[in-house]
This record gives C-alpha cells, sequence and structure tokens, in this order.
C-alpha cells in the first residue's frame, strides 16, 4: 500500500513539471487516489501545493500563510476606511503649504500686512501745533504773537486692507506770552496785555489710507477731526504807552489801575489778575473747542511686526500747521 501512495505522488510530479497537468488530465484521477492512499497513512504534514512549480498557476503560499493574510484582510480594510481621511490631509495640505508661505514671506518682510486681515496698534502720539501771528489778523484782531502749542497723547490703531482709523485722547497747551492784543475795530486806547494758560483735554479719530512705497515704508493720507474741553486760565489787563503816545504796541504796559490816563479807564476791571470767565458766566473763554486736520499727509514706517511709526504734517485749525509723529505697538 506505501508503494503504490509513493508511485502515484511521483507520477504526478512528473507530470506536472512537464506541464501536462489539467483539470481534465486522468492524472487527475491518480492525485485523488493518492489522495486517498495518503488518507489512509495519516494526515499529511506538508501541504502538496507548496510542491507545485509556478507554472500552474496556482499560489504557493502554505495554509498557515493563507491564514495570516486572510487574519490581515480587517486591518487593511481598516486602512482602506481610513482612506478619505487621508484624502482631506491631502486637501488640507495646499492651505498649510499657504500658510506655512505666508508665515515665511512675513519673517523675510515683517512689513506686510495680508490682505482681509485686521491689525490692531496701541501707542503714543505728539503734536506740535504753529498758531503764527498773521492768524490772529484773520480772525479780525490787532496785536497777539505766534503761538506754539504741544500736545500729547493716547491712540489705538486699526488697520485693514491699507486703511486705517485712530481713535486718541491728547492733552494740548495754548500757551501764549504776555503779548498785545485787540479788536480791529476798537480804538487804540483798547489794548490790553493778554496772557494765555489755556489747555484742551480732546477726543477724536483720524482716518487714513496708505499707499505702500518701499521696505516698510508707506505713503500716507488722510484727514482727522475731534472735540476737545477747555480750562485753564486767560489772563486779561487793561494796557498803556509809556510816554503816553500811540506807538508800538509790543511796546505798552499794564496799567496798575483805572483812571491814571486815558488808556487805563473805567469801563472795565481788567486789571492786576483778572482772569476772563468762559461762555457759560458771559465771558468770552471757550468751553470746548474743535480740532480739524485735513488734509492730513504722512510716513508710515513699520520696521517689524510689532512696531510702526508714523510722521504727520497738514492744515489744521487750530493751526494752520501742524507736525506728528506717533509710535504704534501692534497687538497681535
Amino acid at each position: 500500500m506505501k508503494r503504490a501512495a509513493v508511485a502515484s505522488f511521483l507520477v504526478l510530479s512528473a507530470m506536472t513539471i512537464c506541464g501536462r497537468a489539467s483539470a481534465g488530465d486522468p492524472v487527475g484521477a491518480v492525485t485523488s487516489a493518492g489522495g486517498d492512499l495518503l488518507g489512509g497513512l495519516g494526515e499529511p504534514s506538508f501541504n502538496t501545493l507548496e510542491l507545485l512549480p509556478p507554472r500552474l498557476g496556482l499560489p504557493s503560499l502554505s495554509v498557515g500563510a493563507r491564514d495570516a493574510a486572510d487574519e490581515q484582510s480587517p486591518k487593511a480594510k481598516d486602512a482602506d476606511e481610513q482612506s478619505p481621511k487621508a484624502k482631506d490631509a491631502d486637501e488640507q495640505s495646499p492651505k498649510a503649504k499657504d500658510k506655512e508661505g505666508s508665515a515665511s514671506s512675513s519673517d523675510a518682510e515683517p512689513w506686510v500686512e495680508n490682505e482681509n486681515e485686521t491689525y490692531k496698534f496701541v501707542g503714543l502720539r505728539g503734536r506740535y501745533v504753529v498758531i503764527p501771528k498773521f492768524m490772529f489778523s484773520l480772525y479780525q484782531a490787532d496785536g497777539g504773537t505766534t503761538v506754539s502749542s504741544p500736545g500729547i497723547g493716547l491712540e489705538y490703531a486699526v488697520r485693514r486692507n491699507g486703511f486705517e482709523y485712530d481713535g486718541w485722547l491728547m492733552y494740548a497747551s495754548y500757551g501764549m506770552k504776555d503779548s498785545p492784543f485787540k479788536a480791529k475795530s476798537d480804538p487804540d486806547q483798547a489794548y490790553e496785555i493778554v496772557r494765555s494758560e489755556l489747555k484742551t483735554l480732546t477726543i477724536g479719530a483720524d482716518f487714513l489710507w496708505s499707499t505702500p512705497i518701499d521696505s516698510g515704508f508707506s505713503f500716507v493720507y488722510g484727514g482727522g477731526a475731534g472735540l476737545g474741553v477747555v480750562f485753564g486760565n486767560l489772563y486779561r489787563n487793561q494796557a498803556y504807552p509809556p510816554n503816553g503816545v500811540a506807538g508800538d504796541p509790543n511796546t505798552y504796559v499794564k496799567c496798575p489801575g483805572p483812571g491814571i490816563n486815558a488808556w487805563c479807564g473805567n469801563d472795565n476791571d481788567h486789571y492786576g489778575n483778572y482772569t476772563e470767565p468762559n461762555w457759560l458766566d458771559g465771558g468770552s473763554k471757550p468751553i470746548v473747542f474743535p480740532w480739524i486736520a485735513l488734509p492730513q499727509v504722512g510716513l508710515r514706517w513699520k520696521p517689524s511686526a510689532q512696531f510702526a511709526m508714523r510722521l504727520d504734517t497738514g492744515l489744521s485749525f487750530p493751526g494752520p500747521f501742524f507736525f506728528g509723529l506717533s509710535g504704534q505697538y501692534g497687538l497681535q
């Protein structure tokens, strides 16, 4: 019996090597018979498919290998199910690349501000207003002197697509030294020595557009307005020429009291430390004072993402000229 089984197995192997085995070949019957014989010998310790050459197109996997492959198939299925997530990640990658590109661009050129992105700043601002002497003549007054008005304040700026608005709060001084002053329509005897210690606290806003120039520099243009409350004293004192003859009002001195001469009359009490009352008390000292800057032009410089400076100038009321400097710190 053992010899017949071995003989059948050898016949099958020989015909397979020659490539003549097929599904309809009588060798199949022999193979089956051989298998029956082998079955009588007990379960074989190997898979006969492992001995078949590749020419038959049959898999050369053992039973154990096929079982392992079958066990791994659920994992492969899970990997296929996860593929949409991987696809989404691939679709998001251009955005990530754009973001990385933008970041690298910002590092290389920190002054660049992305389109449709809002930038916020806080900072300090200074203003220096010049009111020349001839301005008093425009307001129907004689005398006066050039007034310089320094100011300092805080600002909060919001920028987007090259446009910004700056909300600000400023303190300014409108001090004027002793100067002769009168209305144009009044006679020479109406001259008074006027001294100002007026100050304002003003809240307002600037509205500015900018056009890039190069390397963080931009041309800025626009305007601004504000309204301030007035405080401080305005001193007035009757004046007269020392020689008693009308002449250069800049040589006039304060009257010590009324009735000394034609210039020091009794028509008012503007002597000594007289201070002018405000509008509410019937005087001429204002209680509010406007600020108007139009046009306002300047140069903006942004050397880094967190800092910007701006030089401003333009026509203003009061004025007509002002100069400004602002420093801003970015909140991003």
